[in-house]
């Protein structure tokens, strides 16, 4: 029996939206755009979804089990016709739904079977206590160091302004998806459509934001991406805005382990904007670190340590190749990146 769901409908509008689920779940979908060529499939699918406009002509057809009618709304707030819910009961339908609102919903009915998770799922954000503190470059220095140590690793951009991370290992001309083409997404996200589309340089897969556009995630499209990560890959990192993770509370997926590290540069502002905002990312994060990025001009790493009451888990280099590398596309090498090793220890498997 062919495991793929049979929508029956000519509303061109629906078949592109429930396509693109049933694509996003790995499953895929049959369409059948009359009742002749429902008729000739009806018995033999697990699954039908019938869009209403053909609701009404498949009544005369028999009684079954797995059948779900699907309400195109665009438009939210309109009720559901009464004569939907007549045809849908004629028809023995065992759910009315709209779409999009119910797009949750049918996500996962269109999900495919799990994929075998050979990744031990640790998710790590990264943030700066203030522009320019050094997190995209820590991100970056730190996906390179796990994957040298022979780990798998997902690098994820969080700032949907800034232009892309890709940008800093030179994969801004790789083809594949990016974060517009998944900002809207629900449910669960298959391995098989996804995981080959995914930008892949020095090593490290990609989810970059775009230079065409600003697509900021909803919730929903978080979860499902995150998620997706802690299936397949040893080690998800994303890159998180300031702002973003001050606010991780309301955003962040629940059921995504809650682990944050701050990057400080040892001067008097930011150890101050520091000092400000431990408190509240401790409200949102299970687990905070603070990692140093030390300047020679600047503050001691036990300066900060005393300042914010913490020591912090690790200490980079303000080093002013790690930007030379970035604006070339390439990953840092020297001090750099021999702190950014040492850290990766602590990712490692206890």
């Amino acid at each position: 029996m062919d495991i793929r769901p049979l929508l029956v409908s000519a509303n061109l509008p629906l078949i592109e939206h429930v396509r693109s689920l049933a694509d996003a779940g790995g499953i895929g979908v049959e369409v059948a755009e009359n009742v002749a060529q429902a008729r000739e499939q009806w018995n033999s699918r697990l699954l039908i979804l019938v869009g209403d406009d053909l609701c009404e002509q498949l009544t005369g057809l028999p009684k079954r089990r797995d059948v779900s009618v699907l309400l195109w709304q665009p438009f939210t707030g309109s009720e559901t016709p009464s004569v939907v819910w007549q045809t849908a009961l004629a028809l023995g339908a065992e759910h009315v739904v709209q779409l999009p609102e119910a797009d949750s919903w049918l996500a996962e009915l269109l999900t495919g079977p799990e994929q075998p998770n050979e990744g031990t799922g640790r998710v790590l954000a990264i943030s700066g206590v203030c522009g320019g503190a050094g997190a995209s470059s820590l991100a970056v220095g730190l996906a390179s160091a796990v994957q040298k140590a022979g780990s798998t690793v997902l690098l994820v951009d969080g700032d949907f302004s800034g232009g892309g991370i890709d940008l800093l290992l030179g994969g801004e001309g790789l083809a594949g998806t990016r974060w517009p083409e998944l900002s809207d997404l629900t449910g669960r996200l298959s391995t098989a459509s996804l995981l080959p589309t995914l930008p892949s340089t020095c090593g490290i897969s990609l989810l970059s934001s775009s230079r065409n556009s600003i697509a900021e995630p909803t919730p929903q499209a978080w979860a499902s991406l995150l998620n997706f990560g802690e299936r397949n890959f040893d080690l998800v990192i994303v890159d998180l805005q300031r702002g973003q993770a001050l606010v991780a509370d309301q955003w962040w997926p629940p059921d995504v382990a809650t682990e944050l590290w701050c990057v400080v540069p040892t001067r008097i502002r930011p150890i101050a904007a520091a000092a400000v905002s431990l408190e509240r990312w401790d409200q949102c994060w299970q687990r905070v670190e603070v990692i140093a990025r030390h300047s020679e001009r600047g503050l001691s790493p036990s300066d900060l340590a005393r300042a914010l009451g913490r020591t912090p888990l690790g200490i980079v280099p303000n080093d002013v190749a790690v930007m030379a590398a970035g604006e070339l596309g390439e990953v840092s090498g020297g001090a750099f990146a021999k702190a950014c090793a040492q850290l990766a220890i602590e990712l490692s498997p206890k």
